[in-house]
């Protein structure tokens, strides 16, 4: 279930919304490497806002498509 799912920040999401949303905790939920893992630094500002996993995947969809384009050349072995 988890494979066919692929990356989604659900879980962050769930985590961080039964702190009941409490921003000290919430700013403390966050270590400094956090925008490294997730790849973007809006991540953590949506997830402050409430906003859902699905709502802050929507907004790198664009990037990832371009990133399998500009991958193509490199791949050593059909998809």
């Amino acid at each position: 279930m988890i494979f066919e799912e692929g990356f989604t920040l659900k879980y962050v999401v769930d985590a961080f919304q039964n702190l009941n949303n409490n921003i000290q905790i919430g700013e403390a939920f966050f270590r400094s490497s956090f925008e490294r893992l997730v790849g973007v630094s809006y991540a953590r500002t949506m997830i402050l806002e409430g906003k859902s996993a699905d709502e802050i995947k929507a907004l790198w969809k664009e990037d990832v498509e371009q990133f399998k384009i500009d991958r193509m050349p490199y791949l050593l072995y059909p998809l």
